[in-house]
């Protein structure tokens, strides 16, 4: 749980968080010095003259034995701020047997004298000692969260709901005021001493404070959670999640883990289960090799990979640190499932290390993932971008001819259509590479794939993940164009697609995963400040909380993407296209290649973009940005 305690409460906080050994010294302390307290003023209200030193060696064994027993009836191992009232028995039993030692030892060796109700007193007050300071503590504690906790209310009257308001009631930094559930029976009514009311009534919490509602519905699809997520944001309240019901039961998250919002939630979009054919045609009993492994979606592939029983997976990275920590995601993994995992650092542009790789392995199946994929940043590095997207692609591609390779899958973009960037103008060579080729060796044993898909949801540089870093800090939050577009996706959908879209691949076709409807970026932005509970501040409404900028079109961005160069035909997947597109001979694209590499050599971006523009791979040029070295 996301534990943001009040200010307020930092010095109670801190007292609560001392160990525990801590915390009972100080009781025993505590009950000393009242216990000393009710002792002497029995003394003196009674009155018992002289005070002598026997009185003296009774208080000594009180503050000894009364500590003793409560430790024997367990009174210390209570946690203070959970009291029960069964603590009330265990007291009583303590004080009785404490003052039976007193009378005892009074009696048989003191001889003080001490009147038999004076005794009795004081065992009733060594209980109202204990007792009062722990009750009195308790409610302050009680009174202070209360005084700063946040108000929220819990949807859903589930089990879920249910356990989650009793982790609230113990975590003290939320106070759950109202239950809101969508079902008629169930609303006006009382649950747990909290009201249930509809959707319709929450005029009257936000009156009374109300800061956040938090979804109790694990089991709900994505588009109910959209839908729910829909209805509550104009009344800006900040909204927050426990995880999916399929995180809880494989203990992956925690029911009281609040989360905000994901990018699944606010796109709607449930994923269609995965062909089991489909999955495992080009995987299972073979060797795998997945360029760009330790990247967002190569690493999801592998992810995926290692579930379907393959002989062995090669991870292929160009970055050590990524390439060490999916090598290390998976080397858990491999001892448990005995999966051989073949962690290889190096780039698809080294031709030399990636022949050697292929023919080492043997090499049945390769998802080529590796890219870089940022269009601002590619549109400042050109030469760098095009050398490893499109001639990498191409030396991986001819090197699989040379090995037997099976399949190949080339995962591509939405970019590389009617592209305006570098980025996407080098995976349109891409494409063109692995169209030629599969047309070139029709007959030979490998089957080519290209699979072209929109922007990845959580990824590096994604969207929403940025958003919520720019609220978190206070804003502004940054969109380039009020009327900028973008297809997203998850990344496991992403993944599972690709892997099914690669098996049924045979010349080159490029397969066209269905992405739902284009999303605002605008609208994104402020829907997300809207459930962070805060309210935009936009040229219409100056008075918002979190500003939203505009900073314009970065060099090479198009306000709107698209997937296809001509139509798609159904396949059998419901959410994968095929698509036919024109391609260029081998001839013409081995042409294209030594061009590039000519003009990769020489550094010269104005060489490099008439080229593309010569083939068609980028629509217009935005303006010559990129770095003198490429």
């Amino acid at each position: 749980m996301l534990d943001q305690s009040a200010p307020s409460n930092k010095t109670l906080n801190e007292i609560l968080d001392w160990p525990r050994d801590l915390k009972r010294l100080v009781q025993v302390l505590a009950d000393i010095i009242l216990i000393t307290i009710c002792y002497v003023a029995l003394l003196r209200i009674w009155p018992i003259h002289p005070i002598t030193e026997q009185h003296i060696v009774i208080w000594i064994a009180l503050v000894i034995f009364s500590p003793a027993m409560f430790l024997v009836m367990n009174v210390y191992l209570s946690i203070v701020r959970y009291i029960q009232p069964s603590i009330v028995l265990r007291l009583f039993f303590a004080a009785f047997f404490t003052i039976l030692m007193i009378y005892g030892l009074d009696r048989s060796l003191l001889h003080t004298g001490l009147p038999v109700h004076l005794i009795i007193d004081l065992g009733l007050l060594i209980i109202v000692a204990a007792l009062f300071p722990r009750i009195l503590f308790v409610q302050y504690i009680k009174w202070r969260f209360k005084l700063f906790s946040k108000k929220v209310a819990v949807y859903g009257v589930g089990e879920a709901g249910l356990q989650l308001k009793s982790a609230l009631d113990l975590d003290g930094d939320y106070r759950v005021i109202a239950f809101i559930d969508d079902s008629q029976d169930k609303q006006n009514t009382l649950i747990q001493g909290l009201p249930v009311i509809s959707m319709n009534d929450m005029s009257g919490l936000i009156e009374k404070g109300l800061e956040e509602v938090l979804l109790a519905i694990p089991s709900a699809s994505h588009a109910r959670r959209k839908e729910i997520i829909n209805a509550f944001e104009p009344m800006g309240l900040h909204i927050r999640t426990i995880p999916m019901l399929h995180e809880i039961l494989s203990g992956t998250a925690k029911l009281a883990e609040l989360r905000e919002i994901t990018s699944e939630d606010l796109l709607g979009r449930d994923p269609v289960p995965p062909v089991a054919d489909l999955m495992v045609r080009n995987v299972r009993d073979k060797i795998i090799l997945v360029t760009g492994a330790g990247g967002t979606i190569g690493a999801q592939i592998c992810r995926e990979i290692s579930q379907l029983q393959p002989r062995k997976l090669v991870l292929f990275e160009a970055s050590e640190l990524a390439l060490y920590t999916i090598e290390q995601e998976f080397s858990a993994l491999a001892e448990s499932s005995q999966i051989n995992v073949v962690p290889i650092l190096g780039s698809v542009c080294n031709e030399e290390l990636v022949s050697r790789v292929l023919d080492y392995h043997q090499i049945d199946t390769i998802f080529h993932a590796a890219a870089y994929k940022h269009v601002p940043m590619v549109e400042m590095n050109p030469l760098e971008g095009m050398n490893n997207n499109a001639i990498g692609t191409w030396i991986l591609a001819r090197a699989a001819v040379n090995a037997s390779v099976t399949s190949f899958v080339l995962i591509s973009t939405d970019k590389a259509v009617r592209s305006s960037n570098i980025m996407g103008a080098s995976k349109r060579v891409a494409e063109l590479c692995i169209q030629a080729i599969a047309d070139a060796t029709h007959n030979n044993d490998c089957r080519y794939s290209i699979v072209r898909f929109g922007n990845v949801l959580s990824s590096s540089g994604s969207v929403i993940p940025k958003f919520r870093k720019q609220i978190e800090a206070g804003g502004p939050v940054t969109v380039t164009h009020e009327e900028m577009t973008r297809y997203f996706m998850t990344v496991t959908e992403a993944a599972q697609l690709v892997i099914q879209a690669g098996a049924m691949g045979n010349k080159g076709e490029v397969y066209v995963l269905d992405m739902g409807e284009s999303v605002n970026i605008y609208d994104l932005a402020l829907r997300n400040i809207r459930l962070h509970g805060f309210e935009p501040r936009t040229p219409d409404n100056p008075m918002g909380e979190i500003e939203v900028r505009i900073t314009g079109i970065r060099p090479g961005e198009k306000l709107y993407e698209e997937l296809l160069i001509k139509g798609a035909q159904p396949t059998e997947h419901p959410r994968i296209l095929k698509s036919d597109e024109p391609f260029l001979p081998l001839t013409q694209v081995e042409q294209l290649i030594s061009s590039l590499k000519s003009g990769l050599e020489k550094g010269d971006v104005n060489i490099l973009y008439s080229i593309l523009k010569s083939c068609e791979c980028i629509q217009y040029q935005v303006g010559i940005s990129g770095n003198d070295i490429g």
